[in-house]
């Protein structure tokens, strides 16, 4: 793997980190002083139609096809037993097919999206949405990073013989037998179809059909987030952090009315972790 000196990216990580931690603390300060703070989200609410339950059921039933279209053609091909050689060839290729089966299944649910209504916008502009989602980035990494430190300490008090789980993307960076371009296919999973899923389902999907059954915009954020959060319990020092994300993103979905907001900040989270991980892995890991 290709390795950098850290001192550059450990300053400007630095100044990010900062940045964020100030803003917080000014958007914090700055709700406390508004008429708003006993309701932020009050007169905003999302698109009324939406995909339903229905469409819930459709894009869960296209995540499972995926899979089980994947998990059949590894077997076929004989390479069931590359999901577990992080790394290997074989493990690329399926990681290869599952790029491209999540890329569908995210196109499946934009169009489901888009024929009911819930794409609808309120007019978000490119320079304020670019805005939110930086304003989001910023505002997460100091939050993640703490809750995943906690996470991590009371890992090693429960389980003190083991290390934390590393998520298998950069697991797989550091023995990767695609070399470069298994950088590059991992960074394209991390940085555009992960986000571009992910925020399509969660944020979009059932975010809508949590607001639609319980009539609640914060009830919808925090469940549709905290759901979030579990779906990565394979790594359990992540989920909390990452169902912080999640509420986090789902404010955004309604306070905006976009959902592209969301995406984009998602990928540039993503995309801070991959840039260390691959240029300063020891920055990341003491970060």
């Amino acid at each position: 793997m290709l390795v950098l000196n850290p001192s550059v990216l450990q300053v400007i990580d630095y100044v990010l980190f900062g940045a964020g931690i100030g803003l917080t603390l000014y958007l914090g300060v700055a709700l406390l002083r508004s008429p708003a703070r006993r309701d932020p989200l009050a007169g905003y609410e999302l698109p009324e139609r939406g995909p339903g339950l229905e469409g819930l059921l459709l894009a869960l039933g296209a995540f499972f096809l995926v899979n089980v279209v994947i998990a059949q053609a590894a077997q076929a091909l004989g390479l069931k037993d590359a999901f577990d050689d992080i790394g290997s060839d074989g493990w690329h290729r399926l990681h290869t097919a599952r790029g491209i089966g999540e890329l569908v299944t995210a196109g499946v649910i934009a169009v489901l999206l888009w024929k009911s209504g819930a794409l609808r916008t309120r007019g978000v502009g490119l320079a304020r949405g670019v805005l939110v989602a930086v304003t989001a980035v910023l505002v997460l990494t100091p939050t993640l990073l703490l809750q995943l430190r906690m996470g991590e300490v009371i890992h090693r008090w429960v389980y003190p013989e083991t290390d934390p789980p590393m998520h298998v993307v950069l697991d797989a960076l550091d023995q990767s037998a695609w070399g470069p371009a298994g950088v590059a296919q991992l960074m394209i999973g991390a940085v555009v179809i992960a986000p571009l899923l992910e925020e399509l389902f969660f944020r979009g999907v059932l975010l809508h059909t949590c607001w639609q059954v319980s009539g609640s915009r914060w009830l919808a954020i925090i469940v549709s987030g905290c759901l979030f959060g579990l779906v990565h319990v394979s790594q359990a020092q992540d989920v909390i952090p990452l169902a912080t994300m999640g509420i986090l993103l789902g404010y955004v979905r309604v306070r905006t009315g976009a959902l592209w907001p969301c995406i984009l900040a998602h990928a540039l989270f993503n995309l801070r972790t991959m840039t260390l991980a691959i240029l300063a892995p020891e920055l990341l890991e003491s970060a």
